[in-house]
């Protein structure tokens, strides 16, 4: 018998069952986007710990978008001639 779960938007899909098994088996499917997901979805939450993979994973792709971000906003406010708008 299927279970009909319906989900928001926070939460990812289901896995497949031979995966559900296990919690650390159904994060060896994630990707880097995933783990900055799940922080994203649990920031708030102060309860248990993050591994390492997810404070690692979320710092890298968080300073890779603030780095970019930071080169958007030298790009288009140029210190020296102010907006190039």
């Amino acid at each position: 018998m299927e279970n009909n779960i319906k989900l928001d938007k926070a939460t990812p899909p289901p896995l497949p069952r031979s995966t559900m098994a296990n919690n650390h088996n159904a994060e060896a499917n994630y990707g880097i986007i995933d783990w900055f997901k799940k922080c994203m979805r649990n920031y708030v939450n102060f309860s248990g710990r993050a591994r390492r993979k997810e404070f690692w994973y979320f710092s890298l792709v968080y300073m890779i978008l603030a780095i970019f971000a930071m080169i958007i906003d030298a790009i288009i406010f140029d210190a020296e001639t102010g907006p190039v708008i």
